[in-house]
């Protein structure tokens, strides 16, 4: 079964699905990981993409080796392209998506987990940020950060203590949940 969640599917998708019912697209979904956790392998053939594709971010904190276009690769970290398969020619594309779905449950984990996510956490991302944010909006400086308890902390706008670090955040690993049908997460 190939499962497409997402919204605004072309009309190419929605004919090659009602054509075929091994295809199923669900439209907009509240909650993609779900439909990951479900999942063999993550694919992102798009031609054209603008910035990082956090579907492929999403997919490989799930435990999915993600088969992308190189305009797709070209906008990830580095630090995750271990868990990608890179083609763009549709047939290498294709052989691509069956070398994973070859592989054993465990075999695909290990090749999803490759992908390196430690350092695509929200907070850590935007920790550069606060400072220039807080200036822009108060036009000083920026209050120092507080450590408590090994754990830095920051002034948010209102003034109000906020934590800068020690939570794993969405792309941590601790979304994936086993599943199934690929006995992995």
């Amino acid at each position: 079964m190939l499962t497409l969640p997402g919204a605004h599917p072309s009309s190419q998708v929605m004919n090659l699905a009602r054509r075929d019912p091994s295809i199923e697209v669900t439209g907009s979904v509240p909650d993609v990981r779900p439909w990951l956790w479900r999942s063999a392998v993550a694919i992102a053939p798009l031609a054209e993409a603008r910035g990082l594709q956090n579907k492929v971010l999403e997919a490989l904190a799930a435990g999915l080796p993600t088969v992308t276009t190189r305009v797709v690769a070209d906008g990830l970290p580095n630090a995750v392209l271990p868990g990608c398969r890179v083609a763009d020619h549709p047939l290498e594309f294709a052989h691509e998506v069956l070398r994973c779905l070859a592989m054993d449950p465990d075999e695909r984990r290990e090749a999803g987990l490759s992908a390196d996510l430690s350092g695509l956490r929200w907070e850590d991302q935007l920790r550069p940020l606060l400072p220039v944010l807080f200036q822009a909006a108060h036009g000083g400086s920026a209050p120092p950060p507080v450590r408590v308890s090994g754990r830095v902390l920051t002034r948010n706008f209102s003034g109000h203590r906020t934590r800068a670090s020690g939570h794993p955040g969405y792309l941590g690993r601790s979304v994936a949940e086993p599943t199934k049908e690929t006995g992995s997460h």
